[in-house]
């Protein structure tokens, strides 16, 4: 598979397959297609878009398994917020993110677009084994 695979592919709160994702759906595809990481998927620990309290708790409960860089790598984590909630996007090398939202589907942005600029927070590598 490559990148470009996962551009188009439908927003879809919880989804977690190639007919639909929400962000962090998308990431976990990603890394369990391209890059043949096993990221945990936590579709059954939140109630969807609108849940910030519980997004915010996963996020904090497994902060340790991200550490934070201060020059992203191609498939690092890339944590913004977005609507007033939290988001994620990959990066992608060349100043790019493929990321997932509503009302866009998968897409490519620049980080220094006018929409992201300004929302992204950190970037963060996956501690994997």
């Amino acid at each position: 598979m490559r990148l470009d695979d996962f551009i188009g592919i439908p927003y879809v709160e919880k989804g977690r397959t190639l007919e639909g994702c929400d962000c962090w759906g998308l990431l976990v595809l990603v890394y369990d297609r391209y890059f043949k990481i096993k990221v945990p998927s936590f579709s059954d620990d939140y109630q969807g878009f609108a849940d910030r309290e519980g997004v915010d708790l996963l996020l904090e409960q497994h902060r340790n398994e991200w550490v934070q860089v201060e020059s992203p790598h191609i498939g690092d984590g890339v944590f913004m917020i977005l609507q007033g909630r939290p988001h994620v996007g990959i990066y992608i090398g060349d100043d790019r993110i493929l990321h997932t939202s509503k009302g866009f589907g998968s897409i490519i942005e620049r980080t220094d677009s006018v929409r992201l600029r300004n929302r992204i927070q950190s970037f963060h590598r996956f501690q994997h084994e």
